[in-house]
């Protein structure tokens, strides 16, 4: 997808500590106690390596997972997202935040 060495991807929990200089794409993990536990957020440290279409990389790695995922609409609304469904159809969600009061994960 990026054509990149597997070595220069670094697959973080946590940032704390050094990041080799040769990384160029580094993905912090977390996991959340939400409909969609599995958070991975990805930084693109190449410029050369950012998509001009980044909704059909996510469809990618969506299909690579075999996993329905969310991502940001971009839009200034806290409260919906993007889902990417198993048939690659993509519509925006609402999120209800009441929903999650006990995860101290969830962030707006």
């Amino acid at each position: 997808m990026f054509d990149i060495k597997a070595d220069t991807i670094l697959i973080k929990g946590n940032l704390e500590g050094l990041i080799p200089s040769d990384t160029k794409i580094l993905c912090q993990t977390f996991i959340a106690c939400t409909e969609f536990p599995l958070r991975i957020t990805v930084y693109i440290r190449d410029a050369n390596l950012v998509p001009v279409d980044d909704v059909s990389i996510l469809i990618k790695i969506s299909e690579l997972l075999q996993s329905e995922m969310l991502f940001s609409d971009n839009s200034v609304n806290p409260y919906t997202m993007l889902k990417i469904s198993a048939d690659h159809t993509i519509k925006k969600v609402p999120i209800d935040i009441d929903k999650y009061d006990n995860c101290e994960e969830v962030e707006i």
